[in-house]
């Protein structure tokens, strides 16, 4: 039987210490650029320091795991590749002191897990690659899947303020974490300190003569503007607000 409450709190540890490792990867982009030679190279040893740190960390809490992740280990390993995977290290070392490069790639590996077992982590190490490059907003995503349903989830806002009235175009200085399990609730923290206190967010109460706040992805292909007219037009129809 899982703990969830246990699952959740290792998730969370997780992706606080890859939201702190992909920030220190954001401060420096200029000069991890300088040393790889790669404009988008920066976004890759993030990519690749998530996934490790995220991996050791479960392994470290959980003990034996499957996850299903995006990358693996395979372009590092390549010697052409030897400055990156240098750089990947070093930005694991802001969480993982004694990373080293055998350690690091064993540690990606974990995630080429199969879907076919009924219970396993899938993580996407870095959501919103231009929002990561441009050191605006990205996400680290986590989740956990039980007989093809979907537990635990945890998503770490390295820049995003938990205060949203604060603005969203400039790099908060501790970012927000939040995870939920089903049928428990969602929580929110911040993302530089798994430990942090969180709190217990809770649903608005709707009313329906208020007007809607749409949000929409700032990359335009993610978005489809006539859909979302739709959408308002068919909300506005039922009088659930007023678009």
């Amino acid at each position: 039987m899982i703990d969830h409450a246990e699952y959740a709190k290792a998730g969370r540890l997780a992706v606080a210490a890859a939201s702190i490792v992909c920030r220190e990867v954001q401060n420096s982009l200029d000069d991890v650029r300088s040393i790889t030679k790669d404009d988008k190279s920066p976004v890759t040893v993030a990519d690749y320091a998530s996934q490790a740190v995220i991996a050791m960390m479960l392994k470290q809490q959980l003990g034996e795991f499957v996850m299903v992740a995006e990358e693996a280990s395979t372009f590092l390993r390549d010697e052409d590749n030897a400055m990156i995977l240098s750089a990947t290290v070093a930005a694991a070392k802001e969480v993982w002191d004694d990373a080293n490069g055998d350690d690091l790639l064993d540690a990606i590996d974990l995630g080429a897990g199969d879907t076919s077992h009924n219970k396993f982590w899938t993580l996407d190490p870095i959501d919103g690659t231009k929002g990561f490059l441009r050191n605006q907003q990205y996400a680290i995503a986590l989740g956990f899947i039980e007989n093809g349903t979907p537990t635990i989830g945890v998503m770490g806002c390295p820049n995003l303020p938990i205060d949203m009235s604060m603005p969203l175009d400039e790099r908060d200085q501790h970012g927000c974490l939040y995870y939920a399990i089903q049928g428990e609730g969602v929580w929110e923290s911040r993302a530089d300190d798994g430990k942090a206190e969180s709190i217990r967010i809770t649903r608005l109460d709707h009313d329906s003569s208020e007007e809607i706040s749409v949000c929409a992805s700032v990359e335009k292909a993610h978005s489809n503007v006539s859909d979302t007219d739709r959408i308002l037009e068919w909300i506005e129809e039922q009088g659930l607000g007023q678009a």
